[in-house]
Protein backbone atom coordinates (compact mmCIF):
# COMPACT_ATOMS: atom_id res chain seq x y z
CA UNK A 1 0.00 0.00 0.00
CA UNK A 2 1.21 3.65 -0.24
CA UNK A 3 1.42 4.00 3.47
CA UNK A 4 3.34 1.33 3.68
CA UNK A 5 5.58 2.36 1.22
CA UNK A 6 5.73 5.86 2.70
CA UNK A 7 6.81 4.06 5.91
CA UNK A 8 9.59 2.28 4.05
CA UNK A 9 10.72 5.42 1.68
CA UNK A 10 10.97 7.57 5.40
CA UNK A 11 12.76 4.75 7.07
CA UNK A 12 15.17 4.55 4.23
CA UNK A 13 16.35 8.24 4.72
CA UNK A 14 16.45 8.70 8.13
CA UNK A 15 18.65 5.82 8.15
CA UNK A 16 20.62 7.41 5.39
CA UNK A 17 19.95 5.19 2.16
CA UNK A 18 19.40 8.39 0.28
CA UNK A 19 19.16 6.60 -2.84
CA UNK A 20 16.83 4.35 -1.97
CA UNK A 21 14.45 6.73 -0.11
CA UNK A 22 14.70 8.74 -3.46
CA UNK A 23 13.83 5.51 -5.80
CA UNK A 24 10.89 5.00 -3.22
CA UNK A 25 9.56 8.18 -3.21
CA UNK A 26 9.46 8.53 -6.87
CA UNK A 27 7.33 5.45 -6.61
CA UNK A 28 4.51 6.80 -4.93
CA UNK A 29 4.60 10.16 -6.88
CA UNK A 30 4.10 7.92 -9.79
CA UNK A 31 0.94 6.40 -8.34
CA UNK A 32 0.12 10.43 -6.94
CA UNK A 33 2.04 13.14 -8.26
CA UNK A 34 0.18 15.70 -6.88
CA UNK A 35 1.04 14.55 -3.33
CA UNK A 36 2.78 17.97 -1.89
CA UNK A 37 4.13 16.16 1.43
CA UNK A 38 5.70 13.25 -0.71
CA UNK A 39 7.22 16.14 -3.32
CA UNK A 40 8.80 17.90 -0.17
CA UNK A 41 10.23 14.26 1.36
CA UNK A 42 11.61 13.90 -2.15
CA UNK A 43 13.75 16.88 -2.43
CA UNK A 44 15.17 16.70 1.14
CA UNK A 45 16.41 13.40 0.17
CA UNK A 46 18.06 15.13 -2.82
CA UNK A 47 19.81 17.48 -0.81
CA UNK A 48 17.48 20.48 -2.28
CA UNK A 49 15.64 23.05 -0.81
CA UNK A 50 12.29 21.96 -0.34
CA UNK A 51 9.30 22.97 -2.75
CA UNK A 52 8.68 26.25 -1.23
CA UNK A 53 11.04 26.74 1.06
CA UNK A 54 11.95 30.30 -0.13
CA UNK A 55 8.57 31.13 -0.26
CA UNK A 56 8.09 33.51 2.79
CA UNK A 57 10.20 36.19 1.75
CA UNK A 58 7.93 36.97 -0.99
CA UNK A 59 4.44 36.87 0.94
CA UNK A 60 2.29 39.91 2.29
CA UNK A 61 0.71 40.63 5.31
CA UNK A 62 -2.77 40.47 5.04
CA UNK A 63 -3.95 42.99 7.80
CA UNK A 64 -0.99 45.22 7.10
CA UNK A 65 -3.05 45.49 3.61
CA UNK A 66 -6.44 45.51 4.91
CA UNK A 67 -5.17 48.72 7.60
CA UNK A 68 -3.66 50.61 4.45
CA UNK A 69 -7.20 50.47 2.38
CA UNK A 70 -8.88 51.62 5.39
CA UNK A 71 -6.30 54.46 5.94
CA UNK A 72 -6.78 55.67 2.44
CA UNK A 73 -10.42 57.10 2.24
CA UNK A 74 -9.61 57.31 -1.58
CA UNK A 75 -8.54 53.93 -1.91
CA UNK A 76 -11.62 52.90 0.40
CA UNK A 77 -14.00 54.21 -1.86
CA UNK A 78 -15.86 51.31 -3.80
CA UNK A 79 -16.40 52.68 -6.94
CA UNK A 80 -18.62 50.76 -8.12
CA UNK A 81 -16.93 47.56 -8.43
CA UNK A 82 -18.07 44.68 -6.66
CA UNK A 83 -14.79 43.86 -5.17
CA UNK A 84 -11.82 45.33 -4.41
CA UNK A 85 -8.21 43.69 -4.73
CA UNK A 86 -5.32 44.03 -2.21
CA UNK A 87 -3.41 40.77 -2.74
CA UNK A 88 -3.24 39.49 -6.01
CA UNK A 89 -0.03 37.36 -5.99
CA UNK A 90 1.01 34.08 -7.45
CA UNK A 91 4.49 32.15 -6.70
CA UNK A 92 5.67 29.72 -9.31
CA UNK A 93 8.79 27.74 -8.57
CA UNK A 94 10.21 25.79 -11.47
CA UNK A 95 12.45 23.00 -11.53
CA UNK A 96 14.30 21.43 -14.66
CA UNK A 97 12.11 18.63 -15.53
CA UNK A 98 9.42 21.47 -16.32
CA UNK A 99 7.07 20.63 -12.56
CA UNK A 100 6.61 23.24 -10.93
CA UNK A 101 4.81 24.49 -7.15
CA UNK A 102 2.37 27.40 -7.17
CA UNK A 103 1.24 29.10 -4.20
CA UNK A 104 -1.29 31.73 -4.57
CA UNK A 105 -2.37 34.34 -2.12
CA UNK A 106 -5.63 36.28 -2.70
CA UNK A 107 -6.92 39.33 -0.08
CA UNK A 108 -10.50 41.15 -1.69
CA UNK A 109 -13.29 43.54 -0.18
CA UNK A 110 -16.23 42.40 -1.55
CA UNK A 111 -18.10 45.70 -1.87
CA UNK A 112 -21.56 44.74 -2.73
CA UNK A 113 -23.70 41.34 -3.59
CA UNK A 114 -22.22 40.80 -7.14
CA UNK A 115 -18.60 40.82 -5.28
CA UNK A 116 -20.32 37.90 -2.63
CA UNK A 117 -21.77 36.37 -5.05
CA UNK A 118 -18.22 35.68 -7.37
CA UNK A 119 -15.79 35.15 -4.36
CA UNK A 120 -17.90 33.99 -1.61
CA UNK A 121 -17.83 30.60 -1.79
CA UNK A 122 -13.76 30.09 -2.04
CA UNK A 123 -14.10 27.66 -5.03
CA UNK A 124 -10.13 27.91 -5.88
CA UNK A 125 -9.09 27.47 -3.25
CA UNK A 126 -11.31 24.64 -2.21
CA UNK A 127 -9.98 22.59 -5.16
CA UNK A 128 -6.41 23.33 -4.19
CA UNK A 129 -3.81 20.80 -3.38
CA UNK A 130 -2.61 22.48 0.09
CA UNK A 131 -4.87 25.40 1.71
CA UNK A 132 -1.97 27.71 4.19
CA UNK A 133 -4.80 30.38 4.85
CA UNK A 134 -8.86 30.69 4.54
CA UNK A 135 -10.68 33.59 6.41
CA UNK A 136 -13.38 36.18 6.55
CA UNK A 137 -12.66 39.30 8.35
CA UNK A 138 -16.25 41.15 8.81
CA UNK A 139 -16.96 45.00 8.79
CA UNK A 140 -16.10 45.39 12.90
CA UNK A 141 -13.23 43.66 12.45
CA UNK A 142 -13.47 40.23 13.61
CA UNK A 143 -12.21 37.03 11.90
CA UNK A 144 -13.80 33.57 10.60
CA UNK A 145 -12.04 30.45 9.97
CA UNK A 146 -12.90 29.24 7.29
CA UNK A 147 -14.12 31.73 5.21
CA UNK A 148 -18.32 32.48 6.06
CA UNK A 149 -20.29 34.75 3.52
CA UNK A 150 -23.68 34.11 3.83
CA UNK A 151 -26.78 36.33 3.37
CA UNK A 152 -26.30 38.06 6.15
CA UNK A 153 -22.59 39.16 5.28
CA UNK A 154 -23.07 40.83 2.01
CA UNK A 155 -22.29 43.93 3.09
CA UNK A 156 -19.90 46.17 1.74
CA UNK A 157 -16.33 46.16 3.92
CA UNK A 158 -16.56 42.17 3.85
CA UNK A 159 -12.95 40.91 3.59
CA UNK A 160 -11.79 37.37 2.39
CA UNK A 161 -8.57 35.97 2.36
CA UNK A 162 -6.94 32.65 0.68
CA UNK A 163 -3.56 31.68 0.76
CA UNK A 164 -2.93 27.58 -1.15
CA UNK A 165 -0.45 25.61 -3.42
CA UNK A 166 -0.52 23.26 -5.99
CA UNK A 167 1.69 20.90 -7.25
CA UNK A 168 2.20 20.21 -11.46
CA UNK A 169 3.75 17.72 -12.47
CA UNK A 170 6.62 17.72 -15.48
CA UNK A 171 5.02 17.61 -19.11
CA UNK A 172 6.20 14.86 -21.39
CA UNK A 173 7.90 17.42 -23.10
CA UNK A 174 9.88 19.00 -19.91
CA UNK A 175 9.40 22.53 -21.34
CA UNK A 176 9.14 24.91 -18.40
CA UNK A 177 5.77 26.77 -18.57
CA UNK A 178 3.24 28.29 -16.39
CA UNK A 179 -0.19 29.26 -16.57
CA UNK A 180 -0.69 33.24 -17.63
CA UNK A 181 -0.82 35.83 -15.08
CA UNK A 182 -3.65 38.56 -16.59
CA UNK A 183 -2.87 42.07 -14.49
CA UNK A 184 -6.09 43.35 -14.44
CA UNK A 185 -9.68 42.60 -13.92
CA UNK A 186 -13.86 43.43 -15.50
CA UNK A 187 -15.15 42.96 -11.83
CA UNK A 188 -12.20 44.38 -9.51
CA UNK A 189 -10.41 47.40 -8.86
CA UNK A 190 -6.65 46.16 -7.97
CA UNK A 191 -4.35 47.52 -5.33
CA UNK A 192 -1.42 44.51 -5.96
CA UNK A 193 -1.22 42.24 -8.58
CA UNK A 194 2.39 40.84 -8.41
CA UNK A 195 3.84 37.63 -9.97
CA UNK A 196 7.50 35.76 -8.75
CA UNK A 197 8.37 33.54 -11.05
CA UNK A 198 11.36 31.71 -9.64
CA UNK A 199 14.05 29.70 -12.49
CA UNK A 200 16.27 27.09 -12.45
CA UNK A 201 19.61 27.53 -11.75
CA UNK A 202 21.33 28.48 -15.30
CA UNK A 203 18.02 27.86 -17.01
CA UNK A 204 17.45 30.15 -19.48
CA UNK A 205 13.07 29.94 -20.04
CA UNK A 206 11.20 31.73 -22.60
CA UNK A 207 9.51 34.67 -20.79
CA UNK A 208 6.89 36.22 -22.78
CA UNK A 209 4.90 39.63 -21.32
CA UNK A 210 2.72 42.25 -22.87
CA UNK A 211 3.08 45.72 -20.50
CA UNK A 212 6.51 44.62 -19.10
CA UNK A 213 9.48 45.78 -20.90
CA UNK A 214 11.46 43.94 -18.19
CA UNK A 215 10.44 42.48 -14.69
CA UNK A 216 9.62 44.88 -12.28
CA UNK A 217 12.66 43.18 -10.35
CA UNK A 218 15.52 40.52 -10.41
CA UNK A 219 16.12 38.75 -7.08
CA UNK A 220 18.75 36.89 -6.85
CA UNK A 221 18.69 34.21 -4.10
CA UNK A 222 20.74 32.50 -2.19
CA UNK A 223 20.89 29.19 -3.73
CA UNK A 224 22.18 30.52 -6.78
CA UNK A 225 18.76 30.38 -8.30
CA UNK A 226 17.04 33.43 -10.09
CA UNK A 227 13.27 34.99 -8.99
CA UNK A 228 11.68 37.76 -11.40
CA UNK A 229 8.99 39.57 -10.03
CA UNK A 230 6.59 41.45 -12.30
CA UNK A 231 3.56 43.41 -10.22
CA UNK A 232 1.50 46.21 -11.23
CA UNK A 233 -0.12 48.80 -8.26
CA UNK A 234 -3.36 50.70 -8.22
CA UNK A 235 -4.98 49.21 -11.28
CA UNK A 236 -8.93 50.19 -11.96
CA UNK A 237 -11.40 47.69 -13.37
CA UNK A 238 -12.16 47.87 -16.84
CA UNK A 239 -15.90 48.54 -17.24
CA UNK A 240 -16.68 45.07 -19.53
CA UNK A 241 -18.77 46.56 -23.18
CA UNK A 242 -19.75 43.77 -25.61
CA UNK A 243 -17.44 44.77 -28.18
CA UNK A 244 -13.92 44.64 -26.13
CA UNK A 245 -11.47 42.45 -26.92
CA UNK A 246 -10.66 39.58 -23.94
CA UNK A 247 -8.99 40.82 -21.14
CA UNK A 248 -5.60 39.33 -21.69
CA UNK A 249 -5.57 41.40 -24.94
CA UNK A 250 -6.30 44.42 -22.69
CA UNK A 251 -4.11 44.82 -19.91
CA UNK A 252 -0.51 43.71 -19.12
CA UNK A 253 0.37 39.90 -19.03
CA UNK A 254 2.76 37.09 -18.30
CA UNK A 255 2.85 33.63 -19.93
CA UNK A 256 5.70 30.88 -20.51
CA UNK A 257 5.33 27.83 -22.78
CA UNK A 258 3.06 26.73 -25.25
CA UNK A 259 0.32 29.41 -24.23
CA UNK A 260 0.80 31.38 -27.53
CA UNK A 261 -1.84 33.87 -26.05
CA UNK A 262 1.27 36.49 -26.28
CA UNK A 263 3.42 35.89 -29.64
Amino acid sequence: SGSRLLGVANSLFRRGHLQRAQLAYREILLRDPDDLTVQRLLQRAMGAAEPGAVFERFRHDGNEAIAALQADPEAAAAGGAPATTLIEQRIVELYEDGSRYVETHELRRLNDPDGVEMYGNAEDPAAAGEVLLLRTVDTSGKEYVPVRIQQGYSMPGVFVEWRYRDHHEAPADGVLAFDGFVFGSFADDIRLAELIVIRPKGHKMEIRTRGFDKPSEVIDLEDGREALRYAVHDKKRLVPDTSMPPLSEMVPMVVAGKDRTIG
